[in-house]
C-alpha cells in the first residue's frame, strides 16, 4: 500500500474518532532501554512541518499494532493510543492521529488530576505538559485503513521543564516587585505590577502542582520571594484603587454587570458608586482607574435589510486620567425578523464582545491596542 502524503483520501463519511485511552506509565521492557522516539530534525519547529519526517516512519501494519499495549515497569513514560478509522480521516491523517495521541496522553493526567482533588490545573499547565509529547510508533492498518499513534510524555523531562518554567517565573514575579516598589505615590500606577503578581503567584502554585502530578518533586522556588508578603503587598494596591465603571447606550446595566464580573477574576474591585451614576457615562475628568464603554445604535431595519448594528468604543485606564489609555472600537450585528428582535441580538453581542476584550486587556502581559 502506497502511504499518502498530506491529504489523498477521499472525503470521508462523518463518523466519531475513536480514541483508546491508555494511561500507562512504563518505559522499555529491554535491557537496552526504552525506544527512540520518531525522529524529526530539531530546527523543525512547527508541527506541520515534521509531517514528510514522520512519514517516513509509518510502519505498514496487517491488522492492530502489538505495540499499542506493551506494557513496562519503571514508569519513566505515561502513554496515549490515538486511534483514526479511515472513515474519520479529515484533512493529514498524521497531523490527525498524532493530535488524538497527544490528546489520550493529557486525559491520563487529567483522570490522574481528578484522583487528587488537591491538584487543579488550567490548560495553560496543562498546555505546557503536551507540548512535551512525542511520538513513539506511528502506523497504519492496511486491511482496514485506520491509523495508529503511540504518544508518550517524557515524565523527567517534563518535570525539568516545569521546573525552568518556574525559575523564568519567579525572575519575572521578582521585577515585577522591583517595579511595584519603585511606583510614585500615585498608587494607581501600580495596578499593572500588582496584577501581575497575583496571576504569577497563582501560575508559580500551578506548576508546582503539575510537577507533583508529573511524578516528581515540587518544583524549586526562588527562597528569596516571600510569597505572603508579595500576595499582601499586591491586594492592597488594587483595594486602594477601585475601578469606576461607565456605561452609555442601550443595555447599560447589563454590561456594567459584566464589566465588573470580569473585574473580579483579576484581583479587582468596582468602585462604589451613588445610585445610578455608576451606570451611566459622565463627562466629569474620573480620577483612579476607569473602564468606560459608550454604545450606539446605527442601521435602520426593514424586512430587505433585517440588520441592526450597535457600535463604540471601550476605554480602559487603569493607570488613572493620566495614565496610558487603551481605546478599542465595538461593532456587533445583529438580524432579527423585527426591529426589536434585531436590536437585541446586536446588543447582545456587543456584551459578548466586551467581555472577551476585557479577558485579553485585564490580562498582564497582553495588550489591547
Amino acid at each position: 500500500m502506497q502511504l499518502p502524503h498530506r491529504s489523498v483520501f477521499p472525503t470521508p463519511r462523518r463518523a466519531a474518532v475513536r480514541t483508546g485511552l491508555l494511561a500507562l506509565a512504563l518505559a522499555s521492557a529491554c535491557a537496552s532501554g526504552p525506544p527512540e522516539a520518531l525522529r524529526v530534525p530539531s530546527n523543525v519547529a512547527s508541527e506541520r512541518d515534521h509531517l514528510p519526517f514522520l512519514y517516513e516512519q509509518v510502519e505498514q501494519l496487517d491488522g492492530p499494532p502489538e505495540w499499542a499495549h506493551r506494557y513496562d515497569d519503571e514508569g519513566r513514560f505515561l502513554y496515549g493510543l490515538g486511534v483514526l478509522p479511515r472513515d474519520a480521516v479529515r484533512g493529514d491523517p498524521v497531523h490527525a492521529v498524532r493530535r488524538e495521541a497527544a490528546g489520550a496522553v493529557i486525559a491520563a493526567l487529567e483522570r490522574s488530576m481528578a484522583v487528587s482533588s488537591s491538584i487543579q490545573l488550567t490548560r495553560a499547565e496543562l498546555r505546557l505538559a503536551r507540548e512535551t509529547i512525542e511520538l513513539e510508533r506511528l502506523g497504519i492498518d492496511e486491511r482496514s485503513g485506520s491509523w495508529y499513534a503511540l504518544g508518550r510524555l517524557d515524565l523527567p523531562r517534563a518535570v525539568a521543564r516545569v521546573g525552568d518554567a518556574v525559575a523564568v517565573l519567579d525572575a519575572e514575579l521578582a521585577s515585577d516587585a522591583a517595579a511595584l516598589d519603585a511606583a510614585p505615590a500615585r498608587k494607581e500606577l501600580g495596578v499593572g505590577q500588582a496584577l501581575a503578581i497575583l496571576v504569577g503567584l497563582d501560575r508559580r502554585s500551578q506548576l508546582r502542582d503539575l510537577a507533583v502530578l508529573l511524578g516528581g518533586p515540587a518544583a524549586s522556588t526562588d527562597a528569596r520571594l516571600d510569597e505572603a508578603a508579595l500576595e499582601s503587598r499586591a491586594r492592597e494596591v488594587l483595594r486602594s484603587n477601585a475601578v469606576r465603571v461607565r456605561v452609555d447606550g442601550p443595555d447599560a446595566v447589563a454590561i456594567a454587570d459584566t464589566i465588573r464580573a470580569e473585574l473580579g477574576t483579576v484581583y479587582l474591585a468596582p468602585a462604589e458608586d451613588d445610585g445610578a451614576s455608576g451606570w451611566s457615562w459622565e463627562v466629569e475628568r474620573v480620577e483612579g482607574p476607569l473602564i468606560s464603554v459608550r454604545l450606539r445604535e446605527a442601521g435602520e431595519w426593514s424586512p430587505r435589510d433585517p440588520y441592526r448594528i450597535v457600535e463604540g468604543e471601550l476605554e480602559l485606564s487603569l493607570e488613572g486620567p493620566e495614565g496610558r489609555t487603551h481605546v478599542v472600537p465595538l461593532r456587533a450585528v445583529g438580524r432579527g425578523k423585527s426591529y426589536e428582535e434585531a436590536t437585541e441580538r446586536a446588543v447582545r453581542t456587543a456584551r459578548v464582545e466586551v467581555r472577551d476584550l476585557l479577558r485579553v486587556a485585564l490580562h498582564p502581559g497582553k495588550r489591547i491596542d
